[in-house]
């Protein structure tokens, strides 16, 4: 198009110039790159561990990429994605939970842009209760009287797990004539004497805390 501008001299002088608009038109809707997405993750990780970094673009870009996550319940409790990186962080303790499966659904667009968008889904799978308890050490032996009173404490098995929370529980776990005599409390790991040994010519037991 043209413009004229004139001035109100005697005579009349005018001048002309030309403009040209150039319309940017939002021809090619984002897109995520490298999907579907999965991660399988400790429940030990730390609060704000990144876990992974979702990839996008845009061909006609008019702002900046942002993300944003949307769901999927309980998934947005536990998993934030940063909004211009990508990256998706842990954002909460795990072991809050029991679950084994999210499916975290996560939003792409053009800020320039944000009612156009694409949708992707990524499945964290969380490895649970990863180690086994260990024992303070490997053997316990005590020598007692034939003539012990019942109920007496004769030793104190203890055992540690690094998946912390986990509750421990003892519990014996060999033949049927240690179980009749002895008895460990499930929570403390304390063994007690529970029948007379005079009762028995057996003269050792082998008692085996799982």
């Amino acid at each position: 198009m043209r413009v004229k501008a004139y001035d109100r001299g005697s005579p009349v002088k005018e001048g002309e110039a030309q403009i040209g608009i150039v319309v940017q038109r939002n021809q090619f809707p984002p897109e995520f790159l490298g999907g579907p997405y999965t991660q399988t993750i400790s429940e030990n990780l730390p609060n704000n561990t990144g876990i992974y970094t979702l990839r996008g673009r845009d061909q006609d870009l008019q702002g900046e990429l942002r993300y944003e996550v949307l769901g999927i319940s309980p998934a947005p409790l536990y998993f934030r994605v940063n909004p211009t990186a990508g990256t998706v962080f842990t954002r909460d303790d795990l072991k809050k939970d029991r679950g084994l499966t999210y499916t975290l659904q996560v939003a792409l667009y053009d800020s320039g842009n944000p009612e156009e968008r694409v949708f992707t889904e990524m499945t964290i799978f969380v490895n649970r209760n990863e180690n086994a308890p260990t024992f303070s050490q490997e053997l316990y032996q005590r020598t007692v009287l034939e003539n012990s009173g019942l109920g007496g404490l004769l030793l104190t098995v203890q055992a540690t797990d690094e998946d912390e929370r986990d509750v421990l529980r003892y519990e014996l776990t060999d033949d049927e004539t240690c179980a009749e005599f002895f008895y460990v409390n499930p929570d403390t790991g304390a063994l007690h004497l529970k029948k007379l040994l005079t009762e028995t010519s057996r003269a050792r037991f082998e008692v085996r805390p799982p």
